[in-house]
């Protein structure tokens, strides 16, 4: 599969999902303002704690492990190993979590008023990781143009799900709107797939014993890392609220979504690209040669793109989200500097991924998470809103200084064949 391939489905892939995702933003932006901006991005926090740990092992796990092998009937054991795992994981998670929706909404957002939503957001874990199992299954097997619908399918799950709920029922409309999308994205995929016999490996009794003890391992570290990943941005939003208030809130929350909406351009192509093809190639010439080749198209092209971002930001900020907005741009210079360096960070840590090093991933992963919000909170009473992307800029720079000590480890080990 060629760089450019993957980069046109990416391409497609990418900018269908920004234009439903920037929909999104719109319709938030205009029925919540920038206090249920914030609220919403707890929510889209508080998801990825019951979502994380099992989204990552899968995507990674059944990704690499497919990538790597040729065996038809061998590929069809993994998908029902990662189907069953993932089915009695996710009713494990969401059994735990029901009994504690009140304490977890008032918590999250000073109230139980939304205990409600995250019950559904609870019981939504288990069409969120059927989801992943045939996303990872599509981009293992290199079905390029069968992920790329998938991942439309849910991109446009999400947008429908939005444009209905939150004009309908402002800030709890945006809540259900993030749980339900998964169950229509769902819903969509079957329909897709429904003669591919993926399914029918959920019923299967054959086993891979390999693949569950990689998946199981990859679990282990994920909760942790998933848990601290979102839990962070939490944190963070209590913190600005407290030292600042809860506009400053919705205005770091509409920066970071920006961001993130650029960034999501890039992570597709290195989860589609470069991640199965670090995980075929054993020779450490070869890893060599493509990592160098690989890294100096993409970064070059994301450092214009986000230079491009932080100069059209009169325009952007108006056109994507309200003009209550635009006090956002104070904090843009860091974020998307930011961006910048995670692009880095990311693309060299896929060989470390590849290659199976999930604890060093999990527990670097861990530490910068921690390292960005202790610098935050230091740095809000003396910098403001601004300190929050400096420190996020600080975290991603360290994170590819390391993450070059270690890729460098890692191929060095490969043969040099």
């Amino acid at each position: 599969m060629s760089l450019l391939r993957s980069s046109f489905h990416s391409l497609i892939q990418t900018a269908a999902r920004l234009g439903l995702g920037l929909v999104n933003v719109k319709i938030a932006a205009i029925y919540l303002g920038p206090v249920g901006v914030g609220l919403y991005g707890q929510f889209w926090s508080l998801f990825g704690v019951f979502s994380g740990p099992l989204v990552a092992p899968i995507a990674t796990v059944l990704t690499r492990e497919i990538a790597s092998i040729d065996d038809t009937e061998k590929r069809q054991r993994l998908i029902g190993e990662a189907l069953r795992l993932s089915f009695l994981i996710g009713l494990f998670i969401t059994a735990v979590t029901i009994p504690f929706a009140g304490t977890i909404s008032e918590w999250m957002f000073h109230s139980r008023e939304y205990s409600l939503q995250v019950v559904f957001a609870a019981l939504a874990l288990l069409p969120v990781f059927f989801n992943t199992t045939f996303i990872a299954t599509a981009r293992g097997t290199r079905r390029l143009k069968s992920l790329t619908v998938s991942e439309l399918l849910i991109a446009l799950s999400g947008t429908i799900s939005a444009v209905v709920m939150i004009p309908l029922w402002g800030v709890h409309g945006a809540f259900w709107s993030l749980a339900s999308s998964a169950a229509l994205a769902s819903i969509l995929l079957l329909i897709q797939y429904r003669n591919s016999g993926w399914l029918a490996q959920l019923l299967s009794f054959k086993s891979d014993p390999n693949f569950k003890r990689n998946f199981l391992h990859f679990f282990a570290s994920s909760i942790i890392t998933a848990t601290t990943i979102a839990v962070v941005p939490i944190l963070l939003r209590n913190a600005i609220a407290e030292q600042l208030d809860l506009e400053h809130v919705g205005y770091w929350q509409a920066g970071t979504r920006l961001a993130d909406l650029y960034f999501s351009v890039f992570s597709a192509l290195f989860a589609m690209h470069f991640l199965p093809r670090f995980a075929e190639i054993h020779s450490r010439t070869e890893m060599r040669t493509e990592l160098q080749r690989g890294g100096s198209r993409i970064i070059p092209v994301v450092a214009i793109g986000a230079l491009a971002i932080y100069f059209l930001l009169d325009l952007l900020v108006p056109l994507l989200y309200t003009a209550q907005f635009l006090p956002l741009k104070q904090i843009m210079a860091w974020q998307l500097a930011g961006v910048v360096m995670q692009a880095t960070a990311w693309y060299i840590r896929y060989v470390v991924v590849a290659k199976g090093h999930t604890w060093w991933v999990a527990a670097t992963d861990i530490g910068f998470s921690l390292f960005w919000l202790g610098l935050s909170i230091i740095l809000l009473p003396q910098f403001g809103l601004g300190a929050v992307s400096m420190a996020y800029f600080l975290r991603y720079v360290l994170d590819t200084l390391y993450s070059i000590v270690k890729c460098r480890q890692v191929i060095t080990g490969l043969p040099n064949a």
